[in-house]
């Protein structure tokens, strides 16, 4: 009897322990939890909490690109020491600005400003044209046939109104036909050659990398004031990724617009190569 009354009593005192703690809990809820969601105090998040922002990289990445700095990718860097520690998004700046001031028709000088480190600047001037034979990079699609070494820079943006077929090479030849651009397409070009028939012909450009020839006559200069937009991509017969698809690099002998240029008080030659930018010399 004695071990049932204890054990009576044991179940008893554990029954109003969990009662009393219900209870405790009870009145330490909070006094107002009728408000509704709305009405109560919401903590905003701390800022190590806050994701950052997914579009930030890529539009880094992409302006940037790779290098960072293309004026002076084929030279030593003379400018490690304005270059030193700047952001990809500095870096791009600095290099949009160098590219812009040497397309400029004159002589202008431009003050360049660091967005993170104000202390930097560089004062920016272009000086004379003149041209300048020399060996230059020219990257082509892999299903095109290789860029002949007789080619001429050619720039700007240019249209094809009737929707211009575009070919593996230089030539009528129907076997070479690849695609065909959309009517009214606005396109870029890389440069002009010459066939064995002395026809002149354009090699279209996506993004600075050739995608196929066209006729010269079935182009013709686009004359509205244009964004600055890669060309066009054209419709392949044969499907083509132009993201991923293979691409080839040819070195050709050219005769391409060069220009003085002065940059933090360092003196350079720039020379335009055939994709359209601006690289010292």
């Amino acid at each position: 009897m004695n071990a049932q009354i204890r054990v009576s009593l044991i179940l008893v005192i554990s029954s109003l322990a969990l009662t009393g703690c219900g209870v405790a809990d009870f009145f330490k809820q909070d006094s107002k939890a009728w408000l509704s969601n709305n009405e109560r105090k919401i903590e905003p998040l701390k800022p190590k909490q806050v994701p950052p922002r997914p579009y930030d990289q890529p539009v880094l990445t992409r302006l940037a690109a790779t290098p960072p700095l293309r004026f002076y990718e084929y030279t030593e860097n003379k400018l490690i020491s304005l270059t030193w520690n700047l952001s990809d998004w500095d870096r791009a700046i600095l290099d949009g600005d160098i590219q812009r001031t040497l397309n400029a028709t004159s002589d202008e000088e431009f003050l360049w400003k660091s967005q993170q480190t104000p202390e930097k600047t560089a004062i920016l001037k272009a000086g004379n044209h003149y041209m300048l034979n020399r060996q230059e990079k020219v990257r082509r699609l892999h299903i095109i046939s290789k860029t002949p070494k007789s080619i001429s820079p050619v720039f700007g943006q240019w249209r094809s109104w009737k929707g211009a077929l575009l070919r593996s090479a230089p030539t009528y030849n129907p076997d070479k036909v690849i695609g065909r651009l959309a009517p009214a397409t606005k396109t870029r070009i890389i440069g002009e050659v010459l066939s064995l028939k002395s026809d002149r012909w354009m090699l279209i450009a996506h993004e600075g990398i050739g995608i196929g020839y066209v006729p010269a006559d079935e182009l013709e200069p686009a004359t509205k004031k244009l964004s600055a937009l890669p060309g066009a991509a054209p419709n392949f017969y044969k499907p083509v990724n132009l993201d991923f698809a293979p691409t080839i690099v040819d070195r050709v002998q050219a005769a391409v617009l060069c220009r003085e240029f002065v940059i933090a008080g360092i003196k350079a030659d720039a020379c335009k190569g055939m994709d359209g930018r601006w690289r010292a010399i």
